[in-house]
């Protein structure tokens, strides 16, 4: 019996479904420490894995990186942008990713998102555009492809760069391109809450030879991963594997959950915190470039990644069937085929707190994202009227919807949804 054969049996005992499942599982971990005969200190399994993510994007190059965010440092720098150039940027954003163009002397300018997408709204583009807009930073958020046909166009037009933020959209398409491929450069994470991870790290793909040469030497500059700090991202990653296990999660970690959110507390969202703040630890970690272990991991995650996404599009799919007309509950807009990954199911409901409360009881275990609404950043304040982002910040609730998931969880999950949904409609009548 193969291992995802038994992850999936084990998994149908959950009486409880967790928020979130690792898409890396012990097994592989531990094939991966094995060294296969090469040199321990070799980068050949950190350049096949890059390789094999350039052929899988369906660009030339594919050069390893830090973090997302370290390599959209690296596009930046390599792109070297007019100093005081505007950005175009989707309103819901990561607060790191939308305060690095500071650091390179750009100005975000914010475009509010679609309120049934969480893409950038495309029809507001034009408006936003300046003499000063030297380029659009387009986000495939939460799994789900932007408008690149309406973004390239604008972008032709006035002579803009295209950047791509993949990092939440691994392996989706756009008019049967991958994400990724369209820009003059894209990042990519492999962070171990994304789809596909391979313990930290990321990367940035191009088809320009000269970009990806002056990323690679920007790379070059920056240390390797510890072992001492490579040890920690494994026992991390494993802890995650037996947290969610059903014996520990249905026994330990939901009756904590319970007693904490009769407090108002969430100490998975305390421990995962990433509001802007200064984080020395995390800043570490995102400053260091992946070693061959890392390379390992990932070459095992990408053939998985095409399987796995179809069960996230399966799964994401029948969420929305079952979550039609449910009063109270805004739901995203259905996606053409391959479109949307379902890196994340997001719901908007009012009183979210009370809301994600009800849930856990029902055994339904979510979390409120880690977005920000971009005019509303420390430094960015009043960079745009962005409502339906500000109102997406306050409102949404991600529901689980990882590949581990069967039918029934899903439907578990929406059953959920509808009781505490209808509960509440009968109590504000």
């Amino acid at each position: 019996m193969k291992n995802s054969d038994k992850e999936r049996i084990l998994f149908k005992t959950m009486e409880n479904i967790p928020r979130f499942k690792p898409p890396l599982t012990i097994s592989e971990m531990m094939l991966s420490l094995k060294s296969k005969g090469r040199a321990v200190g070799s980068d050949n399994e950190l350049q096949i894995f890059a390789d094999q993510f350039a052929q899988y994007i369906g660009v030339r190059y594919a050069i390893p990186v830090p973090a997302a965010r370290m390599g959209l440092a690296g596009l930046l720098h390599a792109l070297e942008l007019p100093k005081n150039g505007e950005v175009i940027i989707p309103a819901l954003t990561h607060y790191r990713m939308a305060t690095m163009f500071l650091d390179f002397g750009l100005r975000p300018c914010f475009v509010d998102i679609h309120p049934e997408t969480y893409c950038v709204n495309t029809d507001k583009l034009e408006a936003a555009i300046t003499p000063s807009t030297v380029a659009i930073l387009a986000v495939h958020l939460y799994g789900r492809a932007c408008n690149m046909e309406v973004i390239k166009g604008v972008a032709e037009k006035h002579n803009l760069v295209v950047i791509e933020d993949c990092a939440q959209g691994c392996g989706s398409f756009y008019s049967g391109r991958r994400v990724g491929s369209f820009g003059r450069g894209a990042v990519f994470s492999f962070h171990p809450h994304k789809n596909i991870s391979a313990l930290g790290g990321g990367m940035v793909v191009t088809d320009s030879k000269d970009l990806a040469f002056k990323v690679s030497s920007q790379m070059d500059k920056i240390s390797r991963v510890g072992r001492v700090v490579m040890a920690w991202r494994v026992l991390h990653a494993m802890a995650m594997c037996l947290v969610t296990k059903p014996w520990y999660w249905n026994n330990i970690m939901v009756p904590s959950l319970k007693l904490c959110a009769r407090r108002g507390i969430d100490p998975i969202e305390l421990f995962t915190d990433e509001t802007p703040k200064e984080n020395r630890i995390a800043d570490m970690q995102v400053l260091l470039m992946p070693r061959m272990l890392q390379g390992r991991i990932g070459q095992i995650q990408i053939k998985k990644l095409d399987d796995w996404n179809k069960n996230r599009i399966r799964n994401g799919n029948r969420l929305l069937e079952r979550l039609q007309n449910i009063e109270g509950v805004e739901i995203p807009l259905k996606a053409p085929e391959g479109e949307n990954i379902y890196m994340s199911f997001v719901i908007q409901v009012k009183d979210r707190e009370i809301f994600r409360r009800h849930l856990l009881p029902l055994g339904v275990d979510t979390h409120p994202g880690n977005m920000f609404s971009g005019p509303h950043l420390p430094g960015l304040e009043g960079t745009g009227n962005c409502e339906v982002a500000a109102d997406a910040v306050k409102n949404m609730i991600h529901l689980p919807v990882y590949p581990q998931m069967e039918e029934s969880d899903i439907d578990k999950v929406a059953e959920a949804v509808i009781t505490v949904a209808r509960n509440c409609h009968k109590k504000a009548a």
